[in-house]
């Protein structure tokens, strides 16, 4: 109480979870919103806090799956709700208000991001998902930007061009943009970038501020500005603790939720991403590490030996509509596993999405990382399945000093190529990279 020159405890909340988690959610958001409630991000869910009643709701669980977004200010929120996509939740946290966005039928529709308080959301067909190497893509035909009013304040839209992912960056959202082809498939294309004006959007200052010092106590400093001769400083004279009442979040099951993968580098979180490639590219240079959300070590820099070469059952040359499979038989004799797994096994979708089957809860898509950092994998004994957009499948199987040894299942057989050579052939982009949590 500032009258009282005291500092109070209104209450208290546990929280199980990895320091990790917790930092991700707090830094996201957590806030007091206009209608006396508090609004958390903690351990993927959004929970509303009335600290005056002690009741706790979950407004949003999955939120990673159900593509939650935050505004920079903490003052709105988005996210996907119905099956399918078919609609989006934005919630105004100064004052409570809401609106629901629906896609038309036959549509999907995401929340992007946000520019001040305009949502950006993005609009896909759902006759448009199609494989695109590892990965099943489902491209937006447009992009949308909405006013807190519901107006829509600007619309990207053209025909035959797609968009595959969207960045926000400041009053900038960047779209990496496809072509669609004659057979339905897509191929890349240059970028745009779309540009939203906004008058009235003001420069935040940062207050409060903190480091690390070298004893590993964290300081907090106050910006105070021009006038800071004329700034009154006051600490509290009392602080008071275990006064307010100790509230529990509902318990939700973890079952079904995406992990989250955390990359650590030079004694700090450099990253929290939803791919075990992200995390990986995030610190590879800092001799880093990577962990997910259930505490499983996913990735480290150090301790690789200097070569590695698995073994591979025989084989013969196959049709390149077969080759897929023949890797995945190939994954399956390292592992010691049984080919007749593939007997009931539905290998029409993508190639990551296929092993899931084979392989529950090792899966990892680890696109976006150096071909030097997939050889963790091989030194654990894990295969590392490559596939192109246009269908291309290979493994990375061995590896020394100078060269990496992939196996061509059209050939039947294993060739090297120069770690430099295939660093440019396989990190192009074209190539999607798909690998197993190596297994205790």
């Amino acid at each position: 109480m500032a009258e009282e020159n005291n500092l109070n405890e209104i209450f208290f909340l546990s929280y199980k979870g990895t320091s990790e988690t917790l930092q991700e959610g707090i830094e996201t958001l957590a806030c007091m919103g206009g209608d006396g409630q508090m609004y958390l991000l903690m351990g993927d869910s959004l929970y509303s806090i009335d600290w005056e009643g002690g009741e706790v709701v979950v407004l949003v669980d999955s939120a990673s799956d159900r593509k939650l977004v935050v505004n920079d200010s903490q003052t709105a929120v988005a996210w996907e709700i119905g099956q399918n996509a078919g609609s989006v939740q934005i919630l105004y946290l100064d004052n409570g208000d809401s609106q629901l966005m629906e896609a038309d039928t036959g549509d999907r529709i995401s929340p992007q991001g946000f520019i001040g308080e305009d949502c950006i959301l993005g609009l896909s067909h759902e006759e448009d998902t199609a494989v695109s190497g590892a990965l099943s893509v489902n491209p937006y035909y447009a992009i949308v930007i909405k006013e807190r009013d519901g107006a829509e304040a600007a619309r990207y839209e053209y025909e035959d061009i797609y968009i595959a992912s969207v960045t926000v960056d400041g009053d900038q959202v960047i779209l990496e943009r496809l072509k669609k082809d004659s057979e339905g498939g897509f191929s890349s294309t240059d970028s745009d970038t779309l540009i939203q004006s906004n008058p009235e959007t003001t420069e935040s200052m940062t207050v409060l501020a903190s480091r690390t010092e070298e004893e590993k106590l964290r300081t907090w400093t106050l910006s105070a500005g021009a006038s800071s001769r004329e700034t009154e400083y006051r600490a509290p004279e009392l602080v008071s603790y275990a006064a307010g009442d100790s509230l529990s979040l509902p318990t939700i099951s973890e079952e079904g939720m995406s992990l989250r993968y955390y990359a650590f580098g030079e004694g700090d979180l450099k990253a929290v991403t939803s791919s075990a490639g992200s995390a990986i590219a995030a610190v590879y240079e800092t001799m880093g590490t990577v962990i997910d959300s259930a505490g499983q070590l996913v990735w480290i820099r150090t301790g690789r030996d200097v070569s590695a070469e698995l073994t591979l059952a025989e084989s013969t040359a196959v049709s390149s509509s077969e080759a897929l499979e023949n890797c995945l038989e190939q994954i399956l004799f390292v592992e010691g596993l049984e080919e007749t797994l593939l007997n009931d096994l539905d290998t029409t979708g993508s190639s990551l999405d296929i092993p899931q089957a084979l392989f529950p809860d090792r899966v990892l898509n680890l696109s976006g990382c150096t071909v030097k950092a997939l050889l963790y994998y091989i030194d654990r004994g894990c295969p590392v399945l490559l596939q192109d957009r246009e269908g291309t499948v290979l493994l990375l199987v061995g590896y020394d000093q100078y060269n990496v040894t992939c196996y061509d299942p059209t050939q039947g057989s294993t060739y090297k190529l120069g770690q430099q050579d295939a660093a440019d052939y396989l990190e192009s982009g074209d190539f999607h990279f798909v690998g197993l949590l190596p297994s205790e």
